[in-house]
């Protein structure tokens, strides 16, 4: 890698949260000294007097902040201050427990394989896979030839039964990753035309979905969604821009489009070409977004076998289905027929150029971080967050060559930005190798005794919840029993599997017996989507867990079944020779909030087997609608940034999951002897800790279904006596909810 090119993305990546296909769009916005002083003053009738201090830059040193006022701050305001560089939109401890694993996994890979390594040969594919990835003077010389012969099948197409053969082959198939989960659920989305959900049968869709008793024990059933859109979401923006031309705007409106662009003219196309194939793929998307807008008649999607599938055949679904493998599905559930039906008025061979051109853009999306520096830097340099200032940075940097002396200050240092590429190649490794991957970490890096220890807890919070679900005098008896049995019956994953998948016949090949990273992750792409399929069709091979590592735990409703994974099994959730207080704070927490997962408002729905059955008495769901209708109303009461309160219906979920886990453990909490709350309470807050731009919180609080990390620590503490009996907190400060105000479901 050059210095020049270097030096460039030093300054680039300072603005970059991941890298991925596309970057991160929003540039932060500093609020004026009224707004803030609004933020501060503002409280609404369920309380919400906390300052945005968790936003990067506006916490100070001489700000004094009281655990009876801001607990969260209070306990975090350290670890707040010492993040002073917005080199992500949001950080928090989560990004640092995936930095510990890949630097403790790049040890790993740089160096000298232990004696007597027991994962030897997972080792040396995954120690390939990072040099592939790592070796920038290798990826140079391979250009963009990696991807280019896909490219000329692509624009050799001349009719719609070719581009029909094409859509069935692997050149698509790989690009887009159309793949089942190691649980056989879940289909990647494609760019227009992929399914992207699988489910076990007996269940059908949504809250409202069919339970269908028609599908055979070893069938699976096919959930055919809306596509995914890479461009059309971006249209409106482009077409507000009036004094551009189309590919202008399109360009300035949506970081995919001007990546796509510029690679296209990366590959050999002139000005114009680039221009036309653009124009074209966003004519398409166009054309299908205003084929899917309007309201379906199958609100809990049409149900079709394969012959009924086959039947729709101006655009060949069924056929891509059999393709790639799942051609033998009981049934496939059609969420949107106008969507299918626009797809096939659109699919002609009129239209066949808008076609190959939205499938040229989204090979070259795929491709771009696994080609060479210069794609790279296509996607660095995209983005909506790439000011004026920046974009002065980055031609001072182009005009200085190898100047280090450019943006001192401004950016990552020579050994920081080493690093950051490592973990880089670290992350593309795991991502092709995850089970190698796995099997590495645990061999090497996670506690002897740690899967025996969180076994431990979850069985006591597990027994906790029963007592704590006995004991709950608004359900009727039956419920109670059928609520109890559910949670009985619930399957639980921690740390990792006790079977690994078979990783034996993977053998990744090396630069110097001609190999490519792009061509070697396309080809274990291959070995994933074969893995998904036999998941499919064997039990034992559903069984296979692989994304341990991931920094996270979940609840599947469908299943009745929680995972924790190793990956959130350390740092400050699983902290080594930690305290019980510690352990149970952050682990223990997390536990309890996937259970209570299948008691929120949505997993409610679902039987212990986990299909969609109502086991409640109407009297029962009507005084718990009535429980979940004050968490609402209470949470869409809290103005979290002055701006307005919380959607109550879209986080309420997950503020009923926090509510609940939190009780299960403070009762636990309660019968050992000497407990120490204050440090329980502060390892609670530390496991939240986080820093965000004031887009990326805005952002959260449209779309995500999650409240605010500051106050998934402040809103669940003041419904316990004992934080206030350990604080002092007495009516008036910022921590003091009314006794009569709080709002615990269970």
């Amino acid at each position: 890698m050059n210095k020049t090119f270097r030096k460039l993305l030093v300054t680039v990546l300072s603005c970059l949260l991941l890298v991925g296909c596309s970057s991160p769009s929003g540039v932060t916005i500093d609020p004026s000294d009224a707004a803030r002083d609004q933020l501060a003053d503002s409280s609404g009738p369920a309380g919400s007097p906390w300052n945005d201090w968790f936003i990067y830059g506006v916490l100070t040193e001489q700000d004094e902040v009281r655990p009876q006022d801001d607990f969260f701050t209070a306990i975090n305001k350290d670890w707040i201050l010492e993040q002073t560089d917005e080199d992500y939109l949001e950080w928090s401890v989560v990004d640092e427990r995936e930095y510990q694993i890949k630097d403790q996994m790049i040890g790993l890979f740089e160096g000298d394989a232990p004696e007597g390594e027991q994962y030897g040969h997972d080792l040396d594919n995954l120690k390939v896979m990072y040099d592939l990835a790592g070796d920038w003077d290798g990826r140079d010389r391979d250009g963009v030839r990696p991807v280019k012969a896909i490219v000329e099948r692509l624009q050799a197409i001349k009719s719609l039964d070719e581009f029909t053969d094409w859509l069935c082959s692997d050149d698509y198939r790989l690009s887009q990753c159309w793949e089942a989960s190691e649980d056989g659920k879940i289909l990647g989305v494609g760019l227009y035309c992929l399914l992207p959900y699988v489910q076990e049968p007996g269940f059908g869709s949504g809250e409202d979905g069919p339970v269908r008793d028609d599908i055979p024990e070893d069938g699976y059933v096919v959930e055919i969604d809306p596509p995914s859109m890479e461009l059309a979401p971006y249209l409106s923006e482009a077409d507000a821009l009036e004094e551009e031309s189309d590919v202008d705007a399109f360009r300035k409106a949506s970081d995919n489009a001007e990546i796509a662009y510029n690679l296209m003219l990366y590959i050999g196309l002139d000005e114009d070409e680039a221009a036309d194939v653009l124009n074209d793929a966003m004519t398409l998307e166009s054309l299908m977004e205003d084929g899917c807008s309007q309201e379906s008649d199958y609100e809990d999607g049409e149900w079709l076998t394969f012959d009924e599938l086959s039947q729709r055949k101006r655009f060949p679904l069924a056929r891509i289905a059999r393709a790639y493998g799942y051609g033998d599905a009981s049934a496939y559930i059609l969420y949107d027929p106008a969507w299918l039906k626009t797809m096939g008025d659109l699919y002609n061979e009129d239209n066949l150029h808008l076609f190959t051109s939205h499938a040229l853009v989204g090979v070259l999306l795929d491709s771009a971080m696994m080609l060479d520096t210069q794609a790279y830097n296509f996607v660095a340099n995209a983005g909506s967050w790439a000011d004026d200032e920046l974009e002065s940075d980055v031609e001072q940097v182009e005009e200085e060559g190898s100047d280090e002396s450019a943006n001192e200050g401004e950016t990552l240092n020579d050994e920081e930005l080493d690093q950051w590429f490592k973990r880089d190649a670290c992350k593309i490794a795991a991502d092709a190798l995850p089970v190698s991957y796995a099997k590495l970490y645990i061999e090497h890096f996670y506690g002897e005794t740690t899967n025996d220890d969180v076994l431990e807890m979850t069985n006591d919070v597990l027994r906790e919840y029963e007592r704590m679900l006995q004991e709950e005098d608004w359900m009727s008896q039956e419920t109670r029993d059928a609520a109890v049995a559910k949670l009985k019956a619930m399957k639980i994953q921690v740390g990792y599997p006790s079977t690994w998948q078979d990783t034996s016949a993977i053998e990744v090949q090396s630069r110097a017996n001609g190999a490519t990273l792009y061509d070697e992750v396309r080809k274990l792409r291959a070995v994933r989507l074969e893995k998904g399929l036999a998941a499919l069709r064997d039990s034992d091979a559903a069984s296979l867990w692989t994304s341990c590592m991931d920094v996270n735990a979940f609840y599947l409703a469908e299943t009745n079944s929680v995972t924790i994974g190793a990956g959130i099994l350390g740092g400050v959730y699983w902290p080594e020779n930690g305290s019980y207080e510690e352990r149970l704070a952050a682990t223990g927490m997390t536990i309890g909030h996937e259970f209570s997962h299948a008691f929120d408002s949505y997993g409610a729905n679902f039987d212990e087997s986990g299909t969609y059955r109502n086991w409640w008495t109407d009297e029962d769901w009507d005084t718990f609608d009535q429980r979940v209708a004050r968490v609402k109303k209470a949470l869409s009461e809290i103005d979290p940034l002055g701006s307005g309160g919380y959607d109550g219906e879209q986080v309420c979920d997950e503020c009923m999951a926090d509510l609940g886990g939190l009780k299960v453990i403070m009762r636990l909490a309660s019968q050992r002897p000497d407990f120490d709350y204050d440090k329980f309470f502060r390892a609670y807050a530390r496991s939240w800790a986080s820093v965000m731009t004031y887009d990326t919180a805005h952002n959260q609080l449209e779309t995500d279904g999650h409240p605010l990390d500051r106050d998934r620590v402040n809103i669940p503490l003041r419904e316990f006596d004992k934080f206030y009996e350990t604080y002092g907190i007495k009516e008036g400060d910022g921590m003091w909810l009314d006794p009569k105000d709080r709002i615990s479901v269970w």
